[in-house]
């Protein structure tokens, strides 16, 4: 039975044994999320200049305050590592998953939108025919596999977001310690 402030997933945890699927989930969807967004935030860290230049061709800022663009290209990699690294440490269990989903919301829906725009520019009769180097650290890429991965990232971190990330955290591992 679930004691006084625990969740009933955390309760169900508690009875089914320190492996449960839940569990062993949880930490699959933090270990994988982590990892993903530490490796394309090494990689846009490593290559900030080709980043900035993604990052223009959405042309959504105005051009006149180039600061804010230079800035968001150095500081969204460096918000991807911390939180792919929070993850893996299973530290920041709820405001990591919130900030991942709405940089990764914004940014597919970006993604959807340049697409549809590059569409109509060179005259491709379908949608999935359309690639381009969204910025993500991967190279050109298609767009419909983009949006697919992307929408799974979204929905891993809306799963996080709305039930904690379970246990093999680092505050499970505090509380079992005390």
């Amino acid at each position: 039975m679930a004691g006084a402030g625990t969740s009933a997933r955390e309760g169900l945890s508690d009875a089914a044994g320190p492996w449960s699927w839940v569990d062993f989930g949880l930490l699959a969807v933090r270990l994988y999320l982590g990892l993903h967004l530490i490796w394309y935030a090494l990689v846009k860290i490593g290559e900030p200049a080709d980043f900035l230049k993604a990052l223009r061709e959405y042309d959504i800022l105005p051009r006149t305050a180039p600061w804010l663009m230079n800035g968001l290209a150095v500081v969204l990699p460096w918000i991807e590592l911390l939180g792919g690294a929070a993850l893996l440490l299973g530290v920041l269990r709820r405001g990591v998953p919130l900030v991942l989903l709405l940089m990764l919301a914004t940014f597919t829906a970006a993604v959807a939108w340049r697409a549809r725009e590059l569409q109509q520019i060179e005259g491709l009769a379908g949608y999935c025919e359309v690639a381009f180097d969204c910025g993500c650290g991967a190279g050109v890429v298609a767009v419909c596999g983009k949006l697919l991965e992307n929408g799974l990232l979204v929905a891993l971190c809306a799963l996080l977001l709305a039930t904690g990330p379970g246990r093999w955290t680092a505050g499970w591992l505090l509380r079992k310690r005390a």
